[in-house]
């Protein structure tokens, strides 16, 4: 049976068209390997995370934290490449099944392609540009906004520790003010008590001058 080339047409153009619409779901998916560290910028957005930013005076993002999520990306790219192609497959498969019965045009996947290298090297890279500028800005619009305002409680914390360790230090002085002045009068008591008796040895003495000078 026969296929009108009407129907033909429009499984190519809608080949074409949903190559692109794999081309948008890539760019979400490179989106969230943003946020992992990947740089599709290249160079200029690396320099941009390493300025100290305003306020702050700290960067965006230290090397030793970029590091560290790293290791998610194989992971993440893994699963996003297979989640691509099956959308891609499962696509080719209900397109010719809706405009061609069911038959495989190998045309449709070479249309779709198409339709994704066109997205990818036309609107994805302004795409990509804008939107790794926007979460950088938004990103940094965040941490500044979460150091505004948690800088009075850390101003608090500070003052609390700081009187903390003023009453420790106080306390641990008046401690041992206290148990020398108590070692100081016990000596005293028993140089009086040997004086009483009629003698004093050398160590008495000691005490005693010792206790004198409290």
């Amino acid at each position: 049976m026969e296929i009108s080339p009407y129907l033909l047409f429009w499984l190519s153009v809608s080949s074409l068209l949903f190559g692109m619409a794999v081309g948008v779901l890539n760019d979400i998916h490179r989106l969230s390997r943003i946020l992992l560290g990947v740089r599709y910028g290249g160079k200029r957005f690396d320099a941009l995370y390493q300025r100290p930013l305003p306020i702050l005076r700290r960067p965006l993002e230290r090397e030793g934290r970029i590091e560290k999520k790293r290791w998610l990306l194989p992971i993440v790219i893994f699963v996003q490449d297979v989640l691509l192609f099956c959308v891609a497959g499962v696509g080719v498969v209900l397109l010719n099944f809706y405009f061609n019965r069911g038959q495989l045009r190998l045309y449709t996947p070479i249309l779709l392609l198409i339709g994704f290298l066109l997205y990818y090297f036309t609107l994805g890279k302004l795409v990509m540009l804008v939107s790794e500028g926007i979460v950088f800005l938004l990103r940094a619009a965040l941490r500044i906004l979460l150091y505004l305002c948690l800088y009075p409680f850390r101003q608090i914390a500070s003052f609390l520790r700081k009187i903390v360790k003023k009453v420790w230090t106080n306390m641990k002085k008046t401690i041992a003010n206290r148990r020398k002045k108590v070692y100081n009068i016990s000596k005293v008591k028993q140089v009086m008590k040997q004086a009483e008796r009629g003698f004093l040895t050398d160590t008495a003495f000691v005490g005693k001058e010792t206790g004198n000078s409290v």
